[in-house]
């Protein structure tokens, strides 16, 4: 297994759990280990914001189609008398 694919498996929780062991004992021993996965984990953080966001902008443009457009007409009164009761 690789560096990486080990680190990843050990900060995601994922695999073989003696194996996520054996990484946390070898980050804890190596300080250019644990250097590399505070970046990685870093990484994967900044991905998962990035993911966030583009996920809100298509909802954002969504809610803006369904409320403005002349053929949801429809959808629209039937939110807004649930959200009037």
């Amino acid at each position: 297994m690789t560096e990486t694919k080990r680190l990843e498996n050990w900060l995601l929780e994922k695999g073989d759990i003696g194996e996520r062991l054996i990484t946390e004992a070898h980050v804890q021993l190596n300080t250019d280990l644990k250097d590399k996965g505070k970046w990685q984990s870093l990484t994967y953080k900044m991905v998962h914001l990035y993911g966030r966001q583009e996920l809100i902008a298509e909802i954002k443009k969504v809610e803006e189609k369904l409320f403005s457009e002349a053929e949801h007409k429809n959808f629209r009164e039937r939110i807004r008398s649930i959200f009037r009761k």
